[in-house]
Formats: structure tokens, sequence, C-alpha cells
């Protein structure tokens, strides 16, 4: 039967940043992308930047490739995990002030680096606030895990590896700020759900935030942790005079992915091409 094939590309992060990740994904997905990408009629990345180190590592597909954004929607309005909403919207921050991170727990998330600045803020600014850091345990879990337990402030550190939706909406909704180190990303979703909630955020300039945000006071190029915490806690005292709008990302709505996506499918099924081209 007639069929056309869409694969997605989320990053090429293993290609790009190998040390980032373990010996298993980096061996499978270096053996499987050539055919993943050879049997598509099209591909979809979901960022310039990924679609640049496609057509550079795999300039043959790159006339394949298109970039659809995903949304950064989808946790405004939702509904709770049972499926109540009322029950969602009855639910409390927590009662302490508190700096948030959202990431999975692996090595390019730079997660022991945040730790780093939230001890700095205690030690040199005294800050009031715990560090709230929630994520699946993956290839940097051990270290971070370490870099908690050793940390003077270890109790006032709250590592939580599974929330529900409920949970995490309530959780950006409370912070008073929200921290993210990640070296790279395909797209990097945690940052922009943050902006949504109209947190305050300092952010590293990995590829995709330097792509979608540009520049901004709270978008640091560099890793040392004394002038993150430095910067932070003059914001913090400031008030957070600079923060980063919500409509930066209205035009990044799971609706319009949709009817990007749609369009495709479109043109793959009434032409008798096999790709298409951004």
């Amino acid at each position: 039967p007639r069929y056309r094939l869409i694969t997605t590309v989320h990053d090429l992060g293993f290609r790009l940043h190998p040390h980032f990740y373990p010996l298993i994904k980096r061996w499978y997905f270096g053996r499987r992308i050539r055919t993943f990408l050879h049997r598509a009629n099209a591909i979809v990345a979901v960022s310039h930047s990924t679609a640049e180190a496609m057509a550079r590592l795999f300039p043959r597909y790159a006339a394949r490739t298109t970039v659809i954004y995903p949304g950064t929607d989808h946790l405004l309005g939702a509904v709770s995990d049972a499926g109540d909403e009322g029950a969602d919207s009855a639910a409390t921050p927590p009662s302490f002030p508190y700096i948030l991170a959202v990431n999975t727990f692996e090595k390019r998330k730079n997660i022991p680096f945040i730790v780093r600045v939230f001890e700095l803020l205690k030690q040199q600014y005294h800050l009031p606030h715990r560090l709230v850091l929630i994520g699946h345990p993956a290839n940097g879990y051990a270290a971070i895990r370490r870099a908690v337990k050793n940390s003077l402030f270890r109790s006032h550190i709250l590592m939580k590896n599974s929330v529900s939706i409920s949970e995490l909406r309530r959780y950006y909704r409370g912070a008073d700020m929200f921290i993210n180190a990640s070296e790279y990303e395909g797209f990097g979703f945690t940052p922009f759900e943050a902006i949504r909630f109209g947190c305050p955020v300092f952010l590293y300039r990995n590829n995709t935030v330097e792509e979608i945000l540009g520049d901004h006071p709270g978008i640091l190029d560099h890793l040392d942790a004394p002038r993150w915490a430095a910067g932070i806690a003059r914001a913090y005292l400031d008030n957070f005079p600079c923060r980063i709008p919500e409509d930066r990302l209205k035009p990044l709505t799971w609706q319009a992915a949709a009817g990007k996506t749609l369009h495709l499918m479109d043109h793959l099924f009434t032409t008798s091409e096999s790709c298409f081209v951004s």
C-alpha cells in the first residue's frame, strides 16, 4: 500500500556532545539514525538548531527537513491528572519561598552547577529560599545526589523524581524564580513553561534559548557560579525588574504546531513528491 512516513528529530546531541550521553544511547542512535532518515519522506526538526545540525551532519536529507516548533502552552489551563480541574485550581504552592529547577536529571542539564549557585546565594547573599529540583533520574543522577548530599545547605534542597501535572503547575506558579543551566537542547521545554507561568528565569544561553529568546539580562553566556549568584541576588533585591514577557512565546502553541503538521501531511498525501521543503 502507498504510504508516507514523517520522522521527527528532536536533537542530535549524541553526535554533537557525546560526552553528555551514556554509551548505549550513543551506540543505538549512532547506528539507527541514518535508517530513520533514509526511510522518511519528510523530516520534522523541532528547532532551527536541530535542522542546522541535520544539514551539517546529514546533508543528503536537508531538503526533506522542515522546522515545526512544539507548543509551550500545554500546562496552561490543563486539568489535573484525575480530570478534576477544580482540585487543581485549589492546590496551593509550598509555604516556603523557593527557587525552582525542572530538568531530567542528566549530565547536560548541569544541575550540580545549580546547586553551587544556590549555595552561594545562601552563603553570600542570605536569600531565604529553598531549592526545589524536579526531574526523572537519568545518567547524571548520581552526581546530583552527591552534590546535594555534600552541600552545607542540603536540608534546604528538595528533590522530587515524580510529580503530577497539577503539582508541576503548582510549583511553577509558586516559584520566586526558575534556574536552568542546560548546555544543549533539541527544544528544551521547561524554561518556556516557567516563562508561561510568569516566573522570573535565569538561563544559560544554550542553542535553543538563544534561538527562541535572544538577548535578555536573565540569559547568561557563561557558567561562572559567583557571577550567576551575584546577578540573581541583585535581581531578587530589585524585585526582578527585567522579566521575560510571556508574549515572546505566544506564537508557540500546540494548535500552531498541529496546523503545520497537518499542512505537511496534506502535502505528502496529495503530491507525488517524497519530501517537503520549508
